[in-house]
């Protein structure tokens, strides 16, 4: 070759070096099962979740379709170092029609959400409910959750609790631990129960009966005051216990109720034999979760050395906590603690303080007990009380 001519690669060359870089290329792209594509889906990594779900999507898998339609509701970004793109309504009806084709539930209870909103659709609350119906039908959670929201808040429906906690169950059942916890404010609330007491009896049963510690709760209080029932220790005591032994939503403010029963059917002897032993347990439980009733007669257990050795100090600190939250019964007893210094250092102050805490809410023997103690204190002194009553706050439970 002469100097200063150029010399080409051949043709062979150039297509081998292109295969190289194609290969190189494919390399950099592989393919996304469906688990993968789930999980980032999940995770919201739509870049990945896209190419796995794409052309499961193309070839009529239900779930895959679905999701798409929710990437496409949500919008996001689809590419890697792309641009964020607003949500798609039109593109997300398209993939949910496709699913609802194949009775896919969680793509019926979307659709009636987009109805819902009026969301690439008029709309219509009637359709949504005819989408949500037929999710909870093909075994949405989600969807029997929607519709429990609507009857609940009668959001194109007539207002129903007794249909919200049907279809919350439902939900429920299926792992939807929001609808548990709902159902559990409704019978802590005594929302939606019936007028007549036998009727009412029967809710509480029914809530019962789902595990429902609120419910179990208040069948046991039924039993206990044969209110709607006849009376039932025995009844009684198996749904306290119940109730105590609870592990759901809100069960620790059931359980903190039903143990107080039961220290007091321990203590009094109702239904069972009176043992003060097991009134403490019982008390102890319930007063270690805040209850100001439980702290209160734990603390008379303490003053009486009833199931424990008396111990004033330890009933002063429980009548504390309890008369803190404004207990009456629990400030009469820290007054006469500082009274007459038993449990506590003698103090005339605190003692007419927590004395016209406990006058205040009604007691007119305290307030007579109170009065009495001026003739011992000085101006300054009762006006420093009064200064503290005035100032008083209730403190919550902890």
């Amino acid at each position: 070759m002469k100097k200063g001519s150029v010399r080409f690669p051949s043709l062979g060359g150039v297509l081998t070096a292109l295969v190289a870089i194609s290969c190189r290329t494919v390399a950099h792209e592989p393919a996304v099962d469906f688990g993968t594509a789930k999980a980032a889906y999940e995770k919201f990594d739509y870049v990945t979740a896209l190419k796995g779900l794409r052309p499961l999507a193309d070839s009529g898998n239900a779930e895959a379709q679905f999701m798409l339609g929710k990437i496409r509701e949500k919008g996001g970004i689809y590419e890697r170092g792309g641009q964020l793109h607003a949500s798609d309504y039109g593109e997300a009806l398209r993939w949910y029609r496709r699913a609802v084709a194949k009775n896919y539930g969680n793509a019926e209870d979307a659709l009636g959400d987009l109805y819902s909103e009026g969301h690439g659709v008029s709309q219509d609350k009637t359709d949504a409910l005819k989408w949500y119906r037929l999710g909870s039908e093909h075994g949405s959670a989600s969807a029997s959750f929607s519709l429990g929201d609507r009857y609940y808040r009668g959001n194109g429906v007539s207002k129903d609790v007794r249909e919200a906690i049907k279809f919350w169950l439902l939900a429920a059942r299926q792992g939807e631990s929001l609808a548990t916890m709902n159902i559990e404010v409704i019978f802590l609330n005594d929302e939606g129960a019936p007028q007549q007491p036998a009727e009412k009896a029967r809710w509480y049963l029914f809530g019962a009966q789902q595990g429902i510690a609120a419910a179990e709760l208040r069948l046991g209080a039924a039993y206990y005051d044969g209110d709607g029932v006849q009376r039932n220790y025995s009844e009684a005591q198996k749904w306290f216990r119940q109730a105590g032994e609870n592990n759901g939503f809100f069960a620790q403010q059931a359980g903190k109720l039903a143990n107080f029963y039961l220290g007091g059917m321990y203590e009094n002897a109702e239904g069972v034999p009176r043992d003060y032993g097991e009134a403490v347990k019982w008390y102890r439980l319930s007063a270690d979760l805040g209850f100001a009733d439980a702290q209160h007669r734990l603390g008379v257990m303490y003053v009486n050395g009833r199931g424990v050795p008396k111990d004033y100090s330890e009933a002063a600190r429980l009548y504390r906590l309890s008369a803190d939250q404004g207990n009456v019964n629990a400030q009469m007893g820290i007054g006469s603690m500082y009274a007459v210094g038993r449990g506590l250092p003698q103090d005339y102050v605190q003692a007419y303080f927590w004395f016209t805490l406990a006058a205040v809410q009604g007691s007119p023997e305290v307030a007579k007990i109170r009065d009495g103690f001026e003739r011992r204190m000085t101006v300054e002194e009762v006006a420093a009380a009064q200064t503290m009553a005035r100032d008083w706050k209730p403190k919550n439970a902890k």
